[in-house]
């Protein structure tokens, strides 16, 4: 716009060629600030002491944008509303570079933190830059410091565009991958757990194997138990069926006994029965011997 109403004299060529050039100088500064942001992002830098210096160098231009609306520092216009150098352009192009200067020593700082696409996307952002600020400072008329930051802002653009597009589909393939192992955890999971349940089986069938060992045992002691209570039982009825016939025998032996003490009692009774009358038969005989003597006597 700037370059279409130079030169008009007219109060809409002169507003509108004045507000285009400011306009073109704020976005140059309000882009570096921008990319300065940008850079301490992707490299990760806790520190805010590198956006505060430059936001101070792109304050410092702004002020001085200002003034120059009055003073003429960075441009002015002559009378026929022709856009002219100030004394102090080249001081706004020294605070761009030391805003893009510094951003440079920062990615020299941290270039183990890009890849090398990126160093690629960020030197081309530079290149178009540097030949943009040069082509400014050869040819007046000629706004080529837009014209480069609109290519460097595309070029971030259709970079980060693409990279997203290839983050998607990295992150689809990586959400694929994380399936798959989370697939293979879980397979090798289950085969761990089938290993641990075939050594506890293993381990149950030992120990199975032991009790029916131990059972088999305890049956075979039983069994000879067994064999041995039947031995017991047998000679226990033995000696039991001794015994009755000790007793029977013993009993047998009583009643032999009862009968011999009772033929002792009759042999004795009759005994006593033949002592009696043999007693009877002397008294008798005494008597008759005792008559005797008493006949003769007389």
């Amino acid at each position: 716009m700037s370059c279409l109403y130079r030169g008009d004299e007219s109060e809409l060529g002169i507003w509108i060629s004045q507000s285009a050039n400011i306009a073109v100088y704020v976005l140059m500064l309000v882009f570096a600030v921008e990319f300065t942001y940008y850079l301490h992002a992707r490299l990760r830098v806790r520190s805010a002491v590198w956006l505060y210096f430059n936001e101070a160098a792109a304050a410092i231009g702004l002020v001085l944008l200002g003034v120059t609306q009055f003073t003429g520092f960075f441009y002015f216009y002559d009378i026929h509303n022709n856009y002219l150098r100030g004394p102090g352009f080249l001081c706004f192009y020294g605070i761009l570079v030391i805003i893009y200067g510094h951003c440079l020593y920062k990615i020299h700082q941290r270039r183990d933190r890009i890849i090398k696409e990126d160093r690629c996307c960020l030197a081309a952002v530079f290149g178009v830059l540097i030949i943009s600020g040069i082509l400014q400072l050869a040819f007046t008329s000629f706004a080529s410091i837009n014209i480069g930051a609109t290519i460097g802002t595309m070029i971030l653009y259709l970079w980060h565009f693409f990279k997203v597009q290839d983050l998607e589909s990295d992150r689809d393939l990586r959400f694929a991958l994380t399936e798959q192992k989370r697939t293979i955890k879980a397979l090798e999971e289950s085969q761990s757990q089938e290993r641990r349940t075939r050594e506890k089986l293993d381990k149950y069938k030992g120990i199975f194997k032991k009790q029916q060992d131990d059972h088999q045992k305890t049956l075979e002691v039983l069994d000879r138990s067994e064999a041995k209570a039947k031995e017991t039982q047998k000679a226990l009825e033995e000696a039991q069926y001794k015994e009755r016939k000790t007793k029977h025998a013993l009993n047998e032996e009583q009643d032999s006994h009862k009968k011999t003490i009772e033929a002792l009692d009759r042999s004795e009774s009759r005994q006593k029965e033949t002592q009696q009358a043999l007693d009877e038969a002397r008294s008798q005989l005494e008597d008759l011997n005792a008559g005797e003597s008493g006949k003769e006597s007389l």
